[in-house]
C-alpha cells in the first residue's frame, strides 16, 4: 500500500501552540517530550465505563413483515409491551419484559432470527476541561492556536482545496447544542431517536464537542474552527438516554436523509449477540446507501475484537467502516488496538465546543473519530463521486506511517493526512 512519508514527530512544531487547561484555570503547557506518561488519565479523559444489560428491554430480530398478530403473540410470550419497530433492518423492541434467560421459545419461530436483551453503550466517564472563552471578534477564530490537531494533520493546507461545503455529516450521539454560536450556521435538520418529534438538543455535552471538531464555523470571530468548517452537521440524539435501538434508528434516519458520513463516537465493548446483530444490520443498511461510517475504537488500552461497531472495519461486507484510534501530540497510541483499526487521529486534549456557548478539552477516541469524519467531508466535497470504500482506501493509503513499517494493529495505516487525502502535497508548515 502506498504511503505518504513525512516527518513523524510534530512535537516541536505543536508544543509552542498547544496548551492544556484545567477547569476554569489559566492555560498550562504540556510536559516536555518524553515526560508525558503513556495513556495518561487527566481531567477531560473519556474513559470507557462498563456497559450494563437492560433485561427489561428486548431486541427481537425478524424476517418478513411483522404483523399485528405476531406482535401480540410476542407480547404474550415475553410479558412485555411492543414499543418500536425498525422495519428497515427487521428489529422490534419490547419493554417491561418479564422473560429472562433462555429465549429459545421465541427463536423456534422461523420468523424470529434472534432475541436478547438491550445493552447500554460505553458510559461516558469524565468531565471536560472548560476554558475561559475569549471575547468574540469580527473575524478569525480566537482559540485556533489551541487546536493542535489541525496542525498535526495539516488541515489548514487542505482548506485551499476544500472546506467540506455542503457535505452532510451525521453525529449520532447525545445530541448537539443547536444554538451554539460556533455551530448554529452549520446545523441542518436532525432527529431525536430517543423522543421522535422533538429537537435533538444535547442532553449531555459529548455530542456538542464531537460536532465542533467536525464543523465548527471558521473565521466567524468565535472560538475554534472545525476540520471541515463548511460541512453540515446532522445532529442525531441517541445516547443521551438511549441505547441500541436508538442508535440503530439514528443511523438509519441519517442514511435515509442524505448523510454522506456518520460519526459513531460510541460503542459496546462486550455486546450480546442481539446487540451486535442489531448494530451490524443498521451499519450495513447505511453502507448500502454509500455512507462512510466512522467508528471509534474503545478507550480501553486492550485488544478486544468483540468491540462493536468498530470491529466491523475488517469484516467482509463492511469495507466502508473506518475504525479510528487515538494518538496524542507525540503520536503515541492512546486506547485500544487491533487489526480492525484503520487509521489513527489526534484525540488527546482536543479543544472543541461545549453546550451553553462554552469550549473545553476532552480526550479519547470519541475526539479522534470526528477529526476523520471532518476529513471525509473535505474529500467528498473535492470528489463527491467517491464510494465509501474508496474513501476508506484513500484515507489508509495516504496516512503517515507510525510504529512498525506498514500497517500494524497499534496505529492501523497511520496518522491521517489532510493534504495527502485530498491529493495535495504533504508539506508540513
Amino acid at each position: 500500500m502506498k504511503r505518504t512519508h513525512v516527518t513523524r514527530s510534530l512535537t516541536g512544531m505543536v508544543l509552542g501552540a498547544l496548551a492544556l487547561s484545567a477547569c476554569q484555570t489559566p492555560m498550562t503547557q504540556l510536559p516536555a517530550p518524553g515526560m508525558m506518561p503513556r495513556n495518561p488519565v487527566q481531567v477531560g479523559q473519556m474513559n470507557a465505563g462498563a456497559a450494563s444489560t437492560i433485561e427489561s428491554r428486548l431486541l427481537v430480530g425478524y424476517q418478513g413483515a411483522l404483523s399485528q398478530q405476531k406482535i401480540q403473540q410476542l407480547e404474550q410470550q415475553t410479558g412485555g409491551r411492543f414499543v418500536r419497530d425498525i422495519p428497515q433492518i427487521g428489529v422490534a423492541v419490547f419493554e417491561g419484559v418479564q422473560m429472562r434467560g433462555d429465549m429459545s421459545v421465541l427463536t423456534r419461530d422461523p420468523q424470529i432470527t434472534f432475541a436478547g436483551p438491550d445493552q447500554s453503550p460505553r458510559r461516558i466517564v469524565g468531565e471536560p476541561q472548560v476554558v475561559n472563552t475569549p471575547p468574540a471578534s469580527r473575524s478569525g477564530d480566537p482559540m485556533l492556536d489551541q487546536q493542535w490537531a489541525l496542525k498535526a494533520i495539516n488541515v489548514q493546507q487542505a482548506w485551499s482545496a476544500a472546506t467540506g461545503k455542503g457535505v452532510k455529516v451525521a453525529v449520532v450521539d447525545t445530541g448537539v447544542d443547536l444554538a451554539h454560536p460556533d455551530l448554529q450556521n452549520n446545523i441542518i435538520d436532525g432527529y431525536n431517536a430517543e423522543q421522535p418529534g422533538t429537537p435533538p438538543q444535547d442532553g449531555h455535552y459529548h455530542g456538542t464537542h464531537v460536532a465542533g471538531i467536525i464543523a465548527a464555523e471558521a473565521n466567524n470571530g468565535q472560538g475554534i474552527a472545525g476540520i471541515a468548517p463548511n460541512a453540515k452537521i446532522m445532529p442525531v440524539r441517541a445516547i443521551s438516554r438511549g441505547s441500541v435501538p436508538e442508535v440503530a434508528a439514528g443511523i438509519i434516519w441519517a442514511a435515509d436523509n442524505g448523510a454522506r458520513a456518520i460519526n459513531l463516537s460510541l460503542g459496546w465493548d462486550f455486546p450480546s449477540a442481539s446487540v451486535e446483530e442489531t448494530i451490524k444490520r443498521a451499519v450495513k443498511y447505511a453502507l448500502d446507501k454509500n455512507v462512510v461510517i466512522l467508528a471509534a475504537l474503545s478507550n480501553s488500552a486492550q485488544y478486544n475484537p468483540r468491540s462493536v461497531p468498530d470491529n466491523l472495519a475488517n469484516k467482509p461486507g463492511f469495507e466502508g467502516v473506518v475504525g479510528v484510534g487515538n494518538v496524542d501530540v507525540q503520536n503515541r497510541r492512546q486506547g485500544a488496538y487491533g487489526d480492525w483499526k484503520s487509521v489513527s487521529s489526534p484525540g488527546t486534549q482536543i479543544m472543541s465546543t461545549l453546550p451553553n456557548n462554552r469550549y473545553g478539552n476532552l480526550t479519547g477516541t470519541s475526539m479522534a473519530t470526528p477529526a476523520v469524519a471532518g476529513l471525509v467531508a473535505l474529500m467528498l466535497e473535492r470528489n463527491p463521486n467517491m464510494s465509501n470504500v474508496e474513501v476508506k482506501q484513500r484515507l489508509m493509503g495516504t496516512a503517515v506511517d507510525l510504529g512498525d513499517p506498514g500497517y500494524d494493529p497499534q496505529f492501523g495505516a497511520g496518522l491521517i493526512s489532510a493534504p495527502a487525502a485530498l491529493g495535495l502535497s504533504a508539506q508540513i508548515f
